[in-house]
């Protein structure tokens, strides 16, 4: 006996109709008494029962069980048969351009477009199964698969394919033809919409704010955020620059290029550090304050605690320089700024202190003084000489600080708490005036470095002729008061009397000689201040 024989197979064995094996062969189920029976037909593989497929055979495709097959100029989709594009004999979908197979047995299969093009058909022409002939392809293309301008694989001239489409550059928002001959289909330029064609678009076609008037974005600018609805904004990627220039003994002025955007930040004193270089000796001074001016500069504070017995050398580092950007958000390019300090007289603040009380007092003695004296001088119709005399050496004192030699530290604390000597009452400019400047403006560019290194404030008549007119109308109210008591007091039962005789004595002296000697005085001063403006004197 052998397997061949068997009837009845053992556990864990089939029977498949002469032998004991162990599992049916493909195509083929177990039921269940454990037999091989053959499947149906249209299944490849199937279970429990033979029309109940899990498998079928191509071009079959597999349906709840079922095996179903479509015609060959159809497709199995979505649980039925989709027919195929008239151009095709087989596909894997309804385009025109998803043939396996084309229905024109003349046609050819292009392999990798997957489209059937038509051999005996025009370049314009199409392949029309149905009625066995060529038909001519619609105006917009100019070769297709059908008449449907949705199905050319090419567009006639002045058409331009978009998503399977030919059309007009008419049509398409935001393009126009390059001019009325050619095919070429541009994006239109200051429109204001960027639709990626154009590197820029800010809406219009002007050169020169960075984008120029062929939407090309310009040197030293960026563009960007532009979009199908929206224009590019550009601004200019030129980093800005900074300097420095000490001031006001030992004050340091950063001035910047462009104008910063100090109202988005905290321009904070740990931004900075000075190092002082002097010879191969290097000193960080603490920095005390730093504060923005205005939006293109910061005054930073550094503490110089020793005096300077000459120019000296210093290195301010912006240790933030990425935080300082300007408003068009460039960082700053400069962060080590060298300047220089000059010669710097230190006093300590107790002596300073000290200066301005004696300093105020003796002010306001002289001050007193000079009214007592005008007074007496006018009570007694002597002459106001004395007062003069006192007044030109105050005024030369005040210009010693310009002859070039060093002078202690406390002489200019001393002409600060002396400030009467100046007369800095004395307004220099009125309403409108003082907005532009003064009303006679100065003319700094021509002023000796002294002034500006000692910051000089200047005589009665050197600022500007204004302070001359204010004192010639004190002068004139001052004499014309003084005329009508005299010519009252003339005219009165106390005509007699002391006071009227003194006054009228007084008046007589002054109405001429005030005018004669504010002039030469005034000449005096601004001699002095020229000759002192040409040169700087030293001994």
């Amino acid at each position: 006996p052998n397997d061949t024989n068997c009837t009845i197979c053992s556990a864990n064995l089939v029977y498949n109709g002469t032998r004991c094996i162990d599992s049916c062969e493909p195509g083929w189920f177990t039921n269940w008494l454990s037999h091989c029976i053959p499947c149906h037909g249209d299944c490849l593989t199937c279970v429990t029962y033979d029309d109940y497929c899990t498998s079928c055979s191509d071009p079959k495709v597999l349906l709840n069980g079922k095996c179903f097959a479509c015609e060959d100029d159809a497709y199995f989709y979505g649980g039925k048969c989709i027919q195929c594009h008239s151009s095709c004999g087989k596909c894997f979908g309804d385009k025109a351009n998803q043939c396996i197979t084309c229905a024109n047995p003349s046609a050819t299969l292009d392999p990798d477009e997957h489209n059937c093009v038509n051999q005996s058909c025009s370049s314009s022409q199409f392949y029309d199964s149905s009625g066995g002939n060529c038909q001519d392809c619609h105006e917009r293309c100019n070769g297709c698969f059908d008449q449907e301008d949705s199905n050319c694989f090419s567009c006639a001239d002045r058409f331009k394919m978009t998503d399977g489409r030919c059309t007009s550059c008419d049509e398409l928002e935001g393009f126009e033809y390059a001019n009325s001959t050619t095919n070429e289909c541009v994006e239109i330029c200051g429109d204001g919409k960027n639709y990626g064609k154009n590197p820029c678009d800010d809406g219009n076609t002007i050169s020169g704010d960075g984008c120029n008037q062929d939407c090309q974005v310009e040197s030293n600018y960026r563009c960007g955020g532009g979009s199908t609805t929206t224009a590019d904004i550009c601004v200019e990627n030129i980093a800005p620059t900074a300097y420095v220039k000490s001031e006001d003994g030992t004050t340091v002025n950063i001035f910047f290029s462009e104008e910063m955007n100090f109202a988005a930040i905290n321009v904070n004193k740990s931004d900075f550090r000075c190092t002082l270089i002097n010879g191969s000796e290097t000193k960080e001074l603490e920095i005390t304050d730093a504060v923005a001016e205005n939006s293109k500069q910061i005054v930073v504070e550094p503490v110089v605690d020793f005096t300077l017995t000459s120019s000296t050398k210093f290195v301010l580092t912006i240790l933030e320089g990425g935080k300082y950007q300007d408003l068009s958000g460039n960082p700053l390019s400069t962060t080590v700024l060298v300047g220089k300090f000059g010669a710097y007289n230190f006093v300590p603040k107790q002596d300073r202190a000290t200066v301005s009380s004696v300093g105020g007092s003796v002010s306001a003695v002289t001050t007193a003084g000079f009214a007592v004296g005008a007074i007496f001088s006018l009570v007694l119709g002597v002459s106001l000489s004395s007062i003069w005399t006192l007044i030109n050496a105050l005024q030369l004192i005040y210009f010693i600080i310009l002859v070039n030699v060093e002078l202690p530290g406390n002489y200019r604390a001393i002409l600060d708490a002396l400030d009467i000597i100046n007369l800095s009452f004395i307004p220099e400019c009125f309403g409108d005036s003082c907005a532009e400047g003064g009303l006679f403006h100065d003319n700094t560019d021509i002023w000796h470095e002294k002034y500006e290194s000692t910051e000089f404030q200047g005589t009665l008549f050197l600022k500007n002729a204004y302070e001359f007119i204010v004192l010639l109308i004190i002068t004139t109210v001052i004499v014309g008061i003084v005329g009508l008591i005299a010519l009252a007091l003339r005219y009165s039962p106390f005509k007699e009397k002391k006071v009227a005789l003194a006054l009228n004595k007084a008046f007589d002296s002054i109405k001429f000689s005030s005018y004669m000697r504010l002039i030469l005085e005034s000449y005096l001063y601004l001699a002095v201040a020229a000759l002192l403006q040409s040169i700087t004197p030293s001994i």
